[in-house]
């Protein structure tokens, strides 16, 4: 069999085997189904055969023939190519053309193709199918998640000239479960109602929006995917050759480092996406609506206001620092100063759903004076004067780490 490298297929043996995301879903089941191999996957901003191209050239697919076949495999001894039209893990979607080379390649020498479209089927990229928007015909494809709507349900959809297993042939313990089935179906006649049309329409809005912030923004390197589903590929650096790294990039670029933003989920549930090396993706449900993807989009043009803790404090190193270069240029950026209660008050306040979060006190500081956000109010049982502070949902949080040991214990001194 062959799959592709960063494919992820799955946990059970047969899946994990084909799984090529990364080393420690492998770690520790072995051993694993051998004759498999793992290609190139056609992913344009960093493929090795075509990523300082104008175009691409099909070189991950002409190079099974020309190089897997032709050193390692007969052709005629494989079974099947596992694909996934976009990528689980990073959100990758193959160029225009790669599905389509893959159906010739199998034509050609009797190889079942197989499409995992687990994750992106269901409506999720504007199409029932991701295959779709390509027009290619799988001899195997593979559905689950987004068909039961949490609910846990699978579907192996086969060409009549596959299927050639007898009645008992193969089975399942909660096969058919009548629960799921439900939830199937009630799941299909939303998605092509509307949820389907609706996916297209706000993943426009997405990815537009996405390639604006492209273009201010030069350490993102790439914006992919399609409907529903999108990531970005973080550029490594100046050293990047890939990413046209110019000059003021590192300036343009400043605090847009994946692994150092946490954006909060959006109002309509969205998903944590998965992500993998310089690589970040979203997973978006197809049941937002549109206008709150344009909210988010031009939200993201500009940093209107910056709520920290202790901006002011010397001991807090970059914080202090940031507060220095604010104040050093003309008033474009609100600031708010808490102190960590009054953050993590905030914070509570928002998870919560109420207007403000009630403190003892302010711990004797003046930030009271510098900030009209904190307020007192008379505690209705004590009387005793009290210190609020108003509920925070943030569009961006940044956990300010000042060290870290090898195990990822951090120690946070600050916050945005």
């Amino acid at each position: 069999m062959i799959a592709f490298k960063g494919a992820f297929h799955g946990r059970s043996t047969g899946a994990v085997s084909l799984t090529s995301s990364k080393s420690r879903q492998h770690a520790g089941f072995g051993p694993l189904l051998p004759d498999v191999h793992h290609i190139d996957y056609a992913y344009r901003y960093r493929c090795r055969h075509c990523a300082d191209k104008p175009a691409c050239t099909k070189g991950c697919v002409t190079s099974i023939e020309h190089d897997l076949f032709a050193r390692h495999l007969d052709p005629h001894d494989v079974a099947a190519i596992f694909v996934e039209p976009i990528q689980a893990k990073g959100l990758r979607r193959a160029p225009a053309g790669f599905l389509t080379e893959l159906r010739h390649l199998c034509d050609k020498y009797g190889i079942l193709l197989v499409f995992d479209e687990v994750q992106s089927g269901i409506g999720r990229t504007g199409k029932m199918f991701a295959c779709m928007h390509e027009g290619v015909e799988p001899d195997i494809l593979l559905t689950a998640k987004g068909l039961g709507s949490g609910m846990p349900i699978g579907a192996m959809i086969v060409r009549e000239t596959v299927d050639k297993w007898r009645n008992g042939a193969h089975g399942s313990t909660f096969g058919g479960n009548p629960v799921c089935c439900a939830a199937a179906l009630a799941t299909l006649d939303v998605v092509e109602q509307s949820a389907m049309a609706n996916a297209a329409v706000e993943g426009g809005a997405a990815q537009a929006g996405a390639e604006a912030l492209m273009a201010m923004h030069a350490c993102i390197g790439d914006v992919r995917g399609g409907g529903a589903d999108g990531g970005a590929g973080v550029r490594e650096g100046p050293h990047d050759a890939r990413a046209g790294w110019g000059p003021g990039a590192a300036h343009r670029g400043a605090g847009l480092r994946a692994r150092t933003v946490v954006v909060r989920r959006w109002e309509e549930r969205v998903a944590p996406g998965a992500a993998a090396g310089d690589r970040c993706g979203r997973h978006r449900p197809w049941a937002g609506h549109a206008g709150s993807v344009h909210h988010r989009r031009d939200r993201g043009r500009a940093v209107s206001k910056v709520v920290s803790i202790w901006a002011g404090n010397p001991g807090a190193g970059s914080l202090h620092a940031f507060r220095r270069a604010v104040e050093s240029r003309p008033p474009t950026l609100a600031i708010e100063e808490y102190s960590h209660f009054g953050m993590v008050a905030r914070f509570s306040a928002g998870a919560a759903r109420l207007p403000f979060w009630t403190l003892n006190d302010y711990q004797g500081t003046d930030l009271s004076v510098a900030n009209p956000q904190i307020r007192s109010v008379t505690c209705p049982y004590t009387g005793r004067e009290l210190a609020t502070v108003p509920a925070l949902n943030p569009d961006v949080t940044i956990v300010h780490a000042q060290r870290a040991d090898a195990e990822g214990n951090a120690q946070v001194w600050g916050g945005y």
